[in-house]
C-alpha cells in the first residue's frame, strides 16, 4: 500500500502542467459558433508519440470531406516536445491554433463545447478508464459524464448528432454519454491499437503485426476521395483490439467485443440504425463511401470496422450468412464475447479501491460477462443495424427528404 501511493504521489508531483489547444481543419475562416460543427477531442499520449493526433487529424480530414459546409474543431491537450503540439498540427494543415488554460480540465471541455449551438459529431482520441473516465492531461483531469454535468450539453447537438469515443474500454462511458445526451454514441469494449495503411490492402496492425513483406504507404489513395499524403496524418485509425483487454487495470477475459459498439438509449431503432449508416460514411476505411454508393461498397467498409483484421473474408460472409439463416449466433472475437443491445450489455465490471485516497487499484477490475447463451449475436444484430440504417437512408434519399 505505501509503495502505491508513493508512486501515485511522485506520478503525479512530477506531471507537468499542460496547456490545451484549440484549432480549425480544413478551413481558416474564424470560428462560428452558430454553425454546424464537429468538435475532436485529442487527450495525453505521453507514451505514444503522436499517434492520438494522426487518428483524429485523419478523420478531422474525412470530416472536411464529406461535409465541406461543416467546421472541424480540435481541443487538444498541448504537450510540447513530446506529442500533440502545435508543431504538429501546424504540419497537419490545422487554421485558427490557440494555445488556452494552464492545463487541460474536464470544465475545459465543457466551457469550450458549451459555446457551439450545433455540435454535429463529437470523437474522443485518448486513453479513458471505464470508472474513471476519458484520460485528458495525465493527471487527475478526465472527462467524466457522471460527474461533470455534460448533460447540460444535450441541447447543443442537432437532431442527428452522435459521438465516438476511440479508446480502451471507453463503451462503458458510451452508453453514460448516450443517455445524457440523447443521441447515439459509440465505445470499445477491450483495449485499442493505432492500424496505419500498408500496401493498398486496407489497415493492419503495427510493425510488429502488419503482413510479412509488407510496406507502410506514403500515400492514402483508399480513404478519401483524393490522396493524401500520411505526412499530414492521414494514413492512421483507432481501432479495437480482437481479444480482451490486457493492461493496467487488469486483464477482461471473461467479456469484451472486437468492434466499436453503438449504444442508443432513448433514440429510436430508426433513428439509431440511420445514425449508424451516416457515421460509416466518416469511418476512415478501404474506400470512400458516398450518399449514392452501393450496397456492396458499404458492405465493405461497414465489415471492415466490424471483422477482425485476419478474418475479413470469412467474418463477411459468416455475417450475411447468419441473416439468410436467422442463425445469429457468430462471434469472431478472440476472447469470450458481451451480449448487448442498443440499450446495454450483459455484464458486471468492478475494480477495488484505496480507500485512502480514493483511487482505483492497478490490476484489481474485473469483468463479469452475463450472458447466457454459448456465443453472442452481438456482432450480427450490429452488422443488422448498418444495413437497416444504409436502406433507410437510401429510402430518405429517394424520396427527396
Amino acid at each position: 500500500m505505501k509503495n502505491i501511493l508513493t508512486s501515485l504521489i511522485a506520478f503525479f508531483a512530477a506531471a507537468p502542467a499542460f496547456a490545451y489547444i484549440t484549432a480549425s481543419s480544413g478551413s481558416k475562416a474564424p470560428i462560428d459558433f452558430n454553425k454546424r460543427t464537429h468538435i475532436m477531442i485529442v487527450g495525453n499520449g505521453t507514451d505514444l508519440g503522436n499517434a492520438l493526433t494522426q487518428a483524429a487529424t485523419a478523420q478531422a480530414k474525412k470530416y472536411n470531406e464529406i461535409y465541406p459546409d461543416d467546421q472541424v474543431y480540435l481541443i487538444s491537450v498541448n504537450e510540447t516536445g513530446k506529442d500533440q503540439d502545435i508543431n504538429d498540427l501546424q504540419d497537419f494543415g490545422y487554421q485558427n491554433i490557440t494555445e488556452k488554460g494552464k492545463g487541460f480540465k474536464s470544465s475545459d471541455v465543457f466551457n469550450e463545447m458549451s459555446a457551439f449551438k450545433k455540435i454535429a459529431s463529437f470523437d474522443v482520441f485518448s486513453h479513458s478508464v471505464a470508472y474513471y473516465g476519458v484520460i485528458l492531461d495525465g493527471k487527475f483531469n478526465r472527462l467524466d459524464p457522471r460527474a461533470d454535468g455534460y448533460e447540460k450539453l444535450a441541447g447543443n447537438f442537432t437532431s442527428d448528432a452522435y459521438a465516438f469515443l476511440h479508446g480502451c474500454n471507453s463503451g462503458f462511458l458510451a452508453g453514460v454519454f448516450s443517455n445524457q445526451w440523447g443521441i447515439p454514441v459509440a465505445g470499445s469494449f477491450t483495449g485499442t491499437d493505432f492500424q496505419y495503411l500498408y500496401d493498398n490492402k486496407g489497415f493492419f496492425n503495427d510493425d510488429n503485426r502488419a503482413p510479412s513483406n509488407s510496406k507502410k504507404l506514403k500515400v492514402n489513395n483508399v480513404s478519401y476521395e483524393k490522396n493524401i499524403g500520411c505526412y499530414t496524418g492521414a494514413c492512421s485509425r483507432m481501432m479495437p483490439d480482437n481479444f480482451g483487454y490486457h493492461g493496467f487495470w487488469g486483464e477482461f477475459d471473461d467479456g469484451g467485443l472486437g468492434f466499436y459498439k453503438w449504444f442508443c438509449v432513448k433514440n429510436s431503432e430508426q433513428q439509431c440504425f440511420k445514425t449508424m449508416a451516416r457515421a460509416a460514411r466518416g469511418y476512415i476505411s478501404v474506400k470512400p463511401l458516398r450518399e449514392n454508393s452501393s450496397i456492396e461498397d458499404y458492405k465493405e467498409v461497414v465489415t471492415d470496422w466490424l471483422c477482425p483484421e485476419n478474418k475479413k473474408e470469412s467474418c463477411r460472409k459468416a455475417l450475411d450468412n447468419a441473416l439468410v439463416t436467422g442463425n445469429r449466433q457468430y462471434d469472431p472475437f478472440g476472447s469470450k464475447s458481451l451480449q448487448c443491445t442498443f440499450k446495454g450489455c450483459k455484464a458486471a465490471f468492478s475494480c477495488d479501491a484505496i480507500k485512502a485516497v480514493g483511487l482505483l487499484k492497478s490490476q484489481s477490475c474485473t469483468m463479469k460477462n452475463l450472458r447466457t447463451t454459448d456465443k453472442t449475436t452481438t456482432i450480427v444484430d450490429e452488422y443488422d443495424a448498418y444495413l437497416k440504417g444504409f436502406k433507410l437512408l437510401q429510402a430518405e434519399a429517394s424520396a427527396g427528404k
